[in-house]
């Protein structure tokens, strides 16, 4: 869903003269609605906007750099990537004035709207009372901000703080499954005792699918990709184009007799790399709502909509179910009956 959004904030910023020039001819099509030119109108009036300018300039910049939605990521991969990305996303609230100049191009506007308004005059007749109870920045002398730093920091600031406060929380997540399985990556290099620690983490992670004598089999493995055996592997030339679990994954996968003596490492490689690392939300749900939140059912709960939604979308399933059935179980249930 990301790329789908990089690559519209991209359209938009390549072809921003050629969109407003497409509504433009639409408002002089005189055989169009009315409803559709006056939209067209709107659409035209925001994208002269400067400051429509700067967001798509900020927008476009930052999607292009978020790279976490692709399949191959893994999620040791996707935790430097994440460190990246704050990092990157933090550096932007110094470019203000980058910005400004891309949506100056993009818009040919040098001027925000507020500066064609009326000023408002302030009232001054409480400067005195206030000066003396300590209220900064109310006083005849306060500096005035400009259009241009009101927007920085009304804006572009708070886009930025919470974009990079919401990586923020999703890195935190994904650390957590990610410190189970980030040792992989140092199976070569570190010692006997810590890999029992980390093998001890994952068995108690996963009891019905790793037994304990993940450890013994784990410290095997790590003498193995050692060894000449790992090299003359058919699947070493793949090694610098993917992670080191997914080499790891295809060194098991090409020797069924390895696979057999190592089931425990085998089962921990596959736990790994089918935790995806790509989230979506449903899009499909808001066109659900309309018809599950109708003016019916204005009061409803959100524990009962949520549920009602989540029958409308797998209503797939609830074909293959017997209602009668179900009826008569809460009929059962729900009956005030008593048997003589």
């Amino acid at each position: 869903m990301v790329y789908a959004h990089a690559d519209a904030t991209k359209a938009i910023r390549c072809g921003y003269s050629a969109i407003k020039k497409a509504l433009e001819e639409l408002i002089d099509e005189t055989k169009q609605k009315p409803e559709c030119r006056l939209e067209a109108t709107g659409l035209v009036t925001s994208m002269e906007n400067l400051e429509t300018g700067i967001m798509a300039s900020l927008w476009d910049k930052v999607l292009q750099r978020y790279m976490l939605q692709d399949p191959k990521i893994d999620l040791n991969s996707a935790i430097c990537l994440f460190d990246s990305l704050i990092e990157f996303t933090g550096s932007q609230r110094a470019r203000f004035t980058f910005f400004e100049q891309k949506g100056q191009e993009l818009t040919g506007s040098n001027e925000y709207p507020e500066e064609n308004r009326r000023k408002r005059k302030r009232n001054t007749q409480m400067d005195t009372y206030v000066l003396y109870h300590d209220a900064p920045g109310t006083t005849e002398n306060s500096e005035v901000e400009t259009p241009s730093d009101r927007f920085r920091v009304d804006s572009f600031l708070p886009v930025i703080d919470k974009l990079q406060l919401a990586l923020t929380k999703c890195r935190a997540a994904y650390s957590t499954i990610s410190g189970k399985f980030g040792f992989l990556r140092r199976l070569t290099s570190i010692s006997a005792e810590e890999m029992h620690k980390y093998a001890k983490v994952l068995v108690d992670s996963y009891p019905s699918d790793l037994e304990p004598e993940l450890s013994s089999e784990l410290l095997f493995f790590s003498s193995i990709l050692k060894s000449d055996f790992a090299s003359e592997c058919d699947y070493l030339s793949s090694k610098k184009n993917d992670a080191p679990e997914i080499w790891m994954h295809r060194v098991m996968m090409g020797n069924p007799a390895l696979r057999n003596s190592l089931p425990n490492v085998g089962t921990m490689l596959s736990i790994f790399l089918s935790l995806m690392m790509t989230n979506c939300s449903g899009e499909r749900s808001f066109s659900v709502l309309k018809k599950v939140k109708n003016y019916l059912r204005a009061s409803m709960g959100q524990h009962k909509m949520s549920n009602l939604s989540l029958l409308t979308l797998e209503h797939g399933m609830m074909d293959l179910l017997d209602v009668d059935e179900l009826i008569s179980c809460f009929a059962t249930l729900k009956s005030r009956k008593v048997s003589l």
